[in-house]
């Protein structure tokens, strides 16, 4: 199995006016599968600090679903911990030489609200994210989020009904995928609609790549790309020069599921260094 390293550019993650901004993301999202809920924080504002989490069956009552409130964690080392195998692309997408830098910029909401849309575990850092795995196929559940204030005070909530069933991957792949080959790099590029509300949940893409040598596609990228409308492109620079790379690219949610693949494209770059200039020659007389 070919072992990639992958260098992913995220510069849009420090721009203001985030990905959940833009869609105008609900409070919460209640997304079912099969045998679990879960539950996903969209937007909150700076006072937010965590929150509670109510359900109730069909017409039934309230009950709460947390004993103490849903938080991050502010222990740089235990959220490394819980990155895991995350923390590097994290910091590096961060640009933290630390794991209390990392903490620090993962809980500036414009730093972290796209991550954890994109990976749990990163939702699961700054306590956005609660998987209800209590529920049975086929009931119907309303949820209410109450956020909470540095005083552990309720001061907004949110109601979202739901009926447990398999969760439903994206419906629509990735368009019109092209690659153009460079010099020890490939520049992907590709379509997909803009954002329409609703229950278009798609955060990214993933991408897939087989070299010559390899005998199955691999996922290039440790998470999915943000779905930043109109920059809808990925360089890939672990490729060799003179050797043929197949690409396809599928849409992700925000729980993980895929889109069907996308057209399948190939490059073969080449070096276009030209040849350095001979020096030290003398003329015979």
């Amino acid at each position: 199995m070919k072992t990639k390293i992958v260098k992913i550019l995220f510069p849009l993650l420090f721009i203001v006016n985030i990905w959940a901004q833009e869609i105008k993301a609900p409070l919460f999202f209640a997304l079912p599968d099969k045998d679990k809920v879960y539950i996903i924080l969209g937007q909150t504002p700076r006072t937010f600090m965590g929150f509670n989490l109510y359900r109730k069956e069909g017409t039934g009552d309230y009950e709460k679903l947390n004993d103490v409130p849903i938080t991050g964690t502010l222990d740089p080392f235990y959220m490394r911990s819980l990155l895991g195998d995350e923390y590097e692309w994290v910091a590096n997408a961060l640009r933290a030489d630390s794991e209390t830098e990392c903490l620090f910029k993962l809980r500036q909401p414009e730093n972290g609200i796209p991550l954890s849309l994109i990976s749990r575990k990163v939702a699961t850092v700054l306590g956005r994210i609660y998987v209800d795995d209590k529920v049975k196929e086929g009931a119907k559940y309303t949820y209410k989020v109450a956020l909470i204030d540095l005083s552990e005070r309720e001061f907004t909530s949110a109601e979202q009904t739901v009926t447990v069933s398999p969760h439903q991957p994206p419906t629509q792949p990735p368009k019109n995928l092209k690659a153009e080959a460079g010099d020890a790099e490939v520049l992907l590029t590709w379509e997909y609609p803009p954002y329409k509300g609703g229950n278009d949940i798609v955060v990214g893409f993933n991408v897939y790549s087989k070299g010559e040598k390899d005998n199955k596609f691999y996922k290039i990228t440790p998470v999915p790309l943000l779905r930043w409308e109109g920059t809808l492109s990925y360089r890939d620079l672990d490729v060799d020069n003179g050797y043929t790379y197949d690409y396809y690219i599928t849409s992700v949610d925000m729980i993980g599921a895929e889109s069907a693949p996308s057209n399948k494209v190939s490059a073969k770059p080449v070096d276009k260094t030209p040849p350095s200039i001979p020096t030290g020659l003398e003329t015979a007389g």
